[in-house]
């Protein structure tokens, strides 16, 4: 493999050897960003990208699951819905704390090494980049979130809703 990609860095992430396309998307990213082979924010690239090519890969299955459902939902299943979507929000809720708390925990600790490393000027540069980067990454799962969201509204016509005991409005989807 060339010397210009981390291959033990991106094994250690990815725990698995890296595909031609992944060290082509990464070496896309060097180069746009003018990345030394050894530069400190390879780590923080990676785990983002890691986590992006997950968030993907599960944003199918859910469009797969959704696509995969009968038709018709039937009286008997909203209230079902009801408590699921409850349980649902939680449980993401929880997923996201526990990611952002992992996520937060290693970035702590590659800021402690590399502040050791380098000096103050270079490390508020690397902090400022993080920064910025992990903005854009919030971001965009926001747009993304909304964009989902809006999807979901929209599929429900004046004639399809209802109010739920809780004061809520419901939808029957089609």
């Amino acid at each position: 493999m060339a010397d210009d990609f981390p291959q033990p860095l991106f094994e250690l992430i990815y725990r698995r050897a890296p595909s031609d396309t992944d060290r082509a998307r990464l070496r896309c990213v060097k180069a746009g960003l003018g990345l030394s082979d050894r530069d400190e924010i390879w780590p923080v690239i990676m785990t983002f990208d890691h986590y992006a090519l997950a968030n993907a890969a599960a944003r199918r299955e859910i469009v797969r699951a959704v696509e995969s459902l009968p038709g018709q939902v039937t009286a008997a299943v909203a209230g079902v819905e009801k408590a699921v979507a409850a349980k649902a929000d939680q449980a993401i809720a929880r997923a996201v704390e526990k990611a952002a708390d992992r996520l937060a925990q290693t970035v702590v600790q590659r800021s402690q090494a590399t502040a050791d490393r380098i000096s103050k000027q270079q490390f508020m540069t690397a902090a400022s980049i993080g920064g910025i980067v992990a903005l854009v990454c919030l971001g965009a799962g926001g747009v993304g979130g909304y964009l989902v969201t809006t999807r979901l509204v929209d599929t429900c016509t004046s004639t399809q809703t209802f109010r739920t005991t809780d004061g809520r409005t419901g939808c029957h989807i089609d």
